[in-house]
């Protein structure tokens, strides 16, 4: 055991570096604040050193790329453990430091979304998939507080794109003036009603729920009770035209509980439409 002519404290000899009479952690503090206080005589003098000694810096950079993995393992858990006990602080400190470095800040976010984009993307998908309650909810709220805003900016992007708006209104409208057309309110609300107004495909009852044709109008779907199902934004979306069975399966809320009732659903339909015609025919 030896005494720290610094600190006064008394510690083991391994703390101490050869033939020091001051502890390794008192050097290390010492050498921080000279470098602080100094940082202008620091640089020149290291800037000269390497001038002096090429074959010496580019030896220890090649000893230093060496042992990376190693003194970036120390290092990353040092700074984990720093964080831990020192949460508010690292906080502010990283807060600061991107107000003070907003350039930086941008490049080392572009940086990483590049090397990490497949990443990214699946956090973001499971987390909107946990929290999908959340940001519908949130979805309404904004269109609540905001709905001056939303208007406004629909007519002003209608307004610059009114070839893609007037092209997709009249494919959309030849392919409904195609298909059979014959559902009606009260037949809506029965609908929702079968599936205690949520969405037929993911369970979520959202606060609007769109008529999704079960087989697309781009594929011939008809417009009637035995091809409409209630859907909420996100899956009407992402269904689009796709078939069903090809789509359904490949998503992460994916039931076949929901897929029996659906089918279930459609079967009673088909087979009221066919009761309605037949009864139509007869009057005839």
């Amino acid at each position: 055991m030896s005494i720290c002519s610094k600190c006064g404290k008394e510690k083991e000899q391994n703390e101490f570096s050869k033939g020091k009479r001051y502890c390794k952690q008192c050097a290390a503090e010492y050498s921080r604040q000279y470098r602080k206080n100094n940082a202008e005589k620091v640089r020149l003098s290291n800037a000269l050193y390497r001038k002096r000694n090429p074959d010496k810096v580019e030896k220890w950079n090649a000893n230093r790329r060496e042992k990376w993995p190693i003194y970036k393992a120390r290092y990353e858990e040092k700074a984990k453990e720093y964080r831990k006990a020192n949460a508010e602080k690292a906080r502010q400190r990283a807060k600061e430091w991107r107000e003070n470095n907003p350039e930086r800040d941008r490049e080392n976010h572009r940086r990483y979304r590049e090397a990490n984009g497949g990443r990214i993307k699946e956090a973001t998908r499971l987390w909107r998939l946990k929290n999908k309650n959340k940001i519908l909810q949130q979805m309404k709220q904004y269109a609540e507080e905001n709905k001056d805003f939303i208007r406004q900016y629909r007519k002003e992007w209608k307004q610059k794109n009114r070839e893609r708006v007037r092209l997709h209104n009249l494919a959309r409208r030849n392919r409904k003036n195609r298909c059979l057309s014959a559902f009606t309110e009260e037949e809506w609300i029965k609908c929702l009603a079968f599936f205690n107004n949520k969405c037929a495909y993911c369970g979520v009852e959202a606060p609007i729920l769109h008529q999704d044709h079960f087989v697309a109008l781009y594929h011939g779907g008809p417009y009637t009770k035995d091809n409409i199902l209630p859907a909420c934004p996100r899956c009407n979306l992402s269904k689009y035209n796709n078939d069903f069975y090809e789509w359904y399966p490949k998503q992460e809320y994916f039931d076949i509980d929901r897929q029996k009732k659906i089918e279930q659903y459609l079967k009673i339909m088909s087979e009221d439409a066919e009761a309605d015609a037949e009864a139509i025919a007869l009057q005839d």
